[in-house]
């Protein structure tokens, strides 16, 4: 059987055959939802908060030039956090 993100799913603890066909959850939703578990849990963060941090900056950006209508040129300096 092919599952679509089976790799995903086993790096979440998940059986691929066994979690079903739900196809109105996408990978990010998943990504979501071991972000959340893992704060409310106290668990460790699957995700860095320096990737965190860069995407916020990609997204705020691309909303930036969205509005503007105009497009953006990726500074270094915006993704350093020291």
């Amino acid at each position: 059987m092919l599952v679509a993100d089976a790799t995903k799913l086993i790096n979440q603890g998940k059986e691929p055959s066994k979690v079903g066909t739900d196809v109105t959850k996408t990978a990010l939703f998943y990504a979501c939802e071991r972000f959340v578990n893992a704060i409310r849990t106290g668990a460790k963060s699957p995700v860095p908060a320096e990737v965190g941090y860069q995407a916020n900056v990609v997204a705020a950006k691309a909303h930036e030039a969205s509005m503007a209508g105009s497009r953006i040129v990726f500074q270094k300096e915006w993704f350093d956090l020291t």
